[in-house]
């Protein structure tokens, strides 16, 4: 589900293109969203299938860059190298979480989850780089 997070919050600068990347990639996804990652009755329970899970997290992915990518474009080199540099980051930290060995201990997990909080001014400082796309 991580990466599906910032695919909505991707997404929905073209819905709301005065909300910084940086908010929106703070706030939890929606409830439906959430819903059929965790098996919820009223959701299809992807966790259940790992090839599932992928195909339906990076489709999300993309779809949240390419919607992203068609509503905002750079007002300079930070504005179209950040973001790069964050999507390219974000790809291999989940690949990483989904092939490597679990995490050593208990603080190593929430060292982790701490340090995933730089990601949101990280969102910032690239919307401040970014404009709304003329369409």
């Amino acid at each position: 589900m991580f990466i599906a997070h910032y695919a909505v919050a991707l997404a929905a600068k073209k819905a709301a293109p005065r909300v910084s990347l940086g908010t929106r990639s703070a706030r939890a996804p929606p409830r439906p969203v959430d819903r059929a990652w965790r098996g919820d009755p009223s959701g299809p329970g992807v966790v259940e299938s790992l090839p599932a899970t992928l195909i339906l997290e990076f489709g999300f992915f993309i779809a949240g860059v390419v919607l992203y990518s068609r509503a905002t474009a750079p007002m300079d080199r930070t504005g179209r190298y950040a973001l790069w540099a964050l999507l390219v980051l974000l790809t291999v930290l989940y690949l990483g979480s989904l092939m490597g060995p679990p995490p050593p201990s208990e603080t190593a997990i929430a060292i982790v989850g701490i340090a995933a909080w730089l990601f949101v001014p990280w969102a910032y400082w690239i919307d401040r780089h970014r404009r709304a796309a003329v369409a």
